[in-house]
């Protein structure tokens, strides 16, 4: 095919010369006969020039000599008589040579002109190809300056819960020691007595510092929680009046839940620690009256989206957005605001611990936490929880039951920590239980094996020397199968907690704990 097209193209070249030097021939015959004038071959000579000029090729080259040889024919005919002469020949020569060079340089500045133009376009494609690469390095240097900043920040943010996780685990030891002791003291002292007043004080400081403890926990992500699933709109809904009257009437407090049920995974405290931080945070941005406005609403992120949100990643969440009109927060306190004991309010108002617990929270429920400020205009958080889409195991919040008195049932306590281990067995003697205790656990498999009567309960420590709770709890049910288990502790360390979230079988009391918390505890384990 390709063959037979080449073929049809030199037909058709051949016959356009034919057929073009024949209209030039007619053309000066005519001319020559109306002027009868050399001027017809100037004439002609110009137009041939012009035709080798534009041409500069093979058929131009060709059209020329055809026209120059029938132009010398006739004109020696008509002038002379005779076709040929030697002036003629010589005047052939001279314009085929004329009429090809003019051919030869118009092909050759037609040529450098194309590669000229051939060289502008290239240059100005690689010109944009260079900015083009330009603008990716710079695009693609500012990504990586970003993305080192945030896991500079994440190492940070982690080296700094380790450390206030491990503060925190010791410093509840020592409070809870001061709260025992507090709270049993307390019980045996009248209001009007001396020195109740100051153990009041006592009491209230060290309770406030159990708080700070509590947040430092939630900030190092190493509470334990127990997580159930809710509807979030409905959570909220049940505490729009709490939080009223935590930002006081000058404040309007809005409540915009999405259509959708907002189906989510997590310990319902944490969501009234998550919302209490944010609503006081937004109040005290507040200058007198303003408005607060908490939302949900479903959104889905794509990959694509997650291809340029490094801190997103793709599925369906719950959007929970906390939104003030007030002072906004400046770039310095953006680039420190989930950090521990940072905070931009004076001493006495704050402890700097409210959004360093919310971020502990989100990011121990797998969950994503953005903010937008503007100073002047107010500052929204938004905190993304994945969507749960089983709402059979919703669990209802359960009904209070009336407790009933101690059987006088035997409790096997194991604490590594003499002076806790005195002040429990104190509190479960006042209650009114039966109390094996020791330090060791060694000790106490020797106990549960000497110990002629039924042991009910055993309470022990999560971490210890040697053999930690979860182990010696394991090793007695194989000599009592029976025995109920009951977990204290200042922290999990996923020994009986996986991530930080209990297992159904477990039941824990976190240190510090009262006297009243602990007999609930020790009733629900008994199954009473």
């Amino acid at each position: 095919m390709e063959d037979m097209a080449k073929s049809v193209n030199i037909i058709k070249n051949i016959l356009f010369l034919f057929l073009l030097s024949g209209l030039y021939l007619a053309l000066f015959i005519c001319l020559y006969l109306l002027l009868k004038s050399p001027a017809v071959t100037i004439v002609s000579i110009l137009f041939v020039s012009y035709v080798s000029w534009m041409r500069g090729t093979i058929a131009g080259l060709t059209l020329t000599m055809f026209n120059f040889f029938w132009n010398a024919i006739v004109f020696n005919f008509m002038s002379h008589g005779e076709p040929f002469s030697l002036e003629a020949s010589i005047s052939i020569g001279v314009h085929i040579g004329i009429a090809c060079l003019l051919g030869l340089s118009g092909k050759l500045s037609r040529d450098l002109k194309k590669e000229m133009e051939i060289r502008k376009q290239t240059e100005a494609k690689l010109i944009n190809y260079q900015n083009e690469l330009e603008q990716r390095v710079e695009a693609r240097t500012q990504e990586l300056s970003k993305t080192n900043e945030k896991l500079r920040h994440a190492e940070k943010m982690q080296a700094i819960g380790q450390l206030a996780g491990g503060v925190a685990h010791d410093f509840n030891n020592m409070l809870a020691v001061i709260l025992g002791y507090t709270e049993l003291i307390l019980e045996d002292t009248s209001p009007g007595q001396p020195n109740y007043i100051e153990l009041k004080e006592i009491q209230n400081a060290a309770l406030h510092s159990s708080e700070i403890t509590r947040k430092l926990l939630a900030f190092a992500r190493k509470q334990t929680i127990a997580p159930k699933i809710l509807d979030l709109n409905k959570t909220v809904e049940g505490m729009i009046r709490m939080l009223q009257r935590l930002i006081g009437e000058s404040i309007d407090l809005s409540w915009l839940p999405g259509k959708d049920p907002a189906m989510i995974k997590i310990d319902p405290s944490q969501i009234d620690q998550i919302l209490a931080n944010l609503c006081v945070n937004a109040r005290d941005a507040v200058t007198g009256s303003g408005k607060i406005i908490i939302a949900t609403d479903t959104v889905s992120f794509d990959e694509e989206f997650c291809r340029h949100h490094k801190d997103y990643a793709p599925g369906d969440y719950i959007l929970l957005s906390v939104s003030d009109n007030g002072s906004g927060i400046d770039d310095h306190a953006l680039n420190h605001l989930y950090e521990p004991f940072f905070t931009t309010k004076q001493v006495e108002q704050g402890t700097g611990l409210g959004l360093a617990t919310v971020y502990g929270i989100v990011q121990q429920n797998n969950g994503i936490i953005d903010v937008q400020s503007i100073l002047g205009k107010g500052t929204t958080f938004s905190i993304y929880f994945p969507r749960c889409s089983n709402s059979a195991d919703v669990v209802p919040n359960p009904e209070k039951k009336i407790l009933a008195e101690p059987n006088q049932e035997t409790i096997l306590l194991v604490e590594d920590e003499q002076a806790i281990l005195r002040m429990i067995k104190i509190m479960l003697e006042r209650i009114g239980y039966n109390v094996l205790a020791t330090a060791k656990p060694t000790e106490a498999l020797r106990l549960v094996e000497q110990y002629p009567g039924e042991i009910h309960l055993l309470i022990t420590d999560v971490v210890m020397p040697d053999i930690n709770g979860r182990e010696l709890a394991a090793q007695l049910l194989t000599m009592r199968p029976d025995l109920k288990l009951l977990y204290i502790s200042g922290y999990p360390e996923n020994i009986i907690a996986k991530h930080g979230m209990l297992n159904e079988d477990v039941i824990l009391v976190q240190k510090p704990f009262s006297i009243e918390k602990l007999d609930i505890s020790l009733r629900k384990s008994l199954g009473r």
